[in-house]
Formats: structure tokens, C-alpha cells, sequence
């Protein structure tokens, strides 16, 4: 109820995450080890992100409504995570930016984003390669 139906511009990170192996991880633990699991994972990758501008706020009417992102920065995201490999961490060059002295070495690379006219600048880390 903080936000308006209708919502607000405000600056949000966004990540769009592929765990591998998060559905044989979820029969094996308990609900409460994998939720355990899962926000550890969103926490140590929050911490390498920055915000970017989007609408975010309650969308829908009556008693159907959800509190949603909206925006270029939500559908770039979704359109990286499609690009990324297993053990790969797709990023704008915005949000390297902010990380760059984290990840020296990381060339510089140009996807195709579907929608966009033109290529895209990322950068591919791989933390554990």
C-alpha cells in the first residue's frame, strides 16, 4: 500500500537469474534450506549491481493487482539473462562500470538484443572459470 496504483519512477537494480540445478536442489531441501539457499545466492549477486531507472508499482485493479517493474532497464535485463551461459554473469556496461575494479581483464562485447536497433555493450564475467 506504500506505492500507488499507477506507481512511481524510481531507481532499482535488476537481475534476472537462471539457477541450474534449483529444481533438483528444491526436492532435496526443505523449504526453508532452499529459500536459505536462494536468497544467499540474490544477496552476494545484489552486491556487485547498481540501480538503473524503471516504474515500478501496483499493477491491476479490485482485488486482482501485483507489485511489478516496469521499463527498458526490466526488459534489457530479461534480454541479457537469455544471452547468458552457465557459470556467466551478463552485464550492461552500466553496471560494469561500478564493478570494474572487481573484474579487471573483462573485455568489452557487442550482443544483438532483440528489440534494439543496435548492438549492445556487455560484459561477460566468469567468476568461477
Amino acid at each position: 500500500d506504500i506505492l500507488p496504483t499507477g506507481g512511481a519512477e524510481i531507481d532499482i537494480t535488476v537481475i534476472f537469474a537462471d539457477v541450474r540445478g534449483s529444481t533438483a536442489l528444491g526436492e532435496k531441501l526443505s523449504p526453508g534450506e532452499f529459500a536459505a539457499l536462494i536468497n544467499r545466492f540474490y544477496r552476494v549477486a545484489m552486491d556487485s549491481l547498481l540501480p538503473q531507472k524503471a516504474h515500478v508499482g501496483k499493477v491491476g485493479t479490485g482485488e486482482v493487482n501485483n507489485f511489478t517493474a516496469l521499463g527498458d532497464t526490466v526488459n534489457t535485463g530479461a534480454r541479457l539473462q537469455s544471452h547468458t551461459k552457465a557459470g556467466q554473469i551478463v552485464v550492461s556496461e552500466g553496471v560494469f562500470s561500478a564493478v570494474a575494479d572487481r573484474f579487471t581483464g573483462v573485455p568489452a562485447e557487442t550482443i544483438e538484443v532483440r528489440g534494439r536497433g543496435e548492438g549492445y555493450g556487455v560484459r561477460v564475467i566468469t567468476p568461477f572459470g
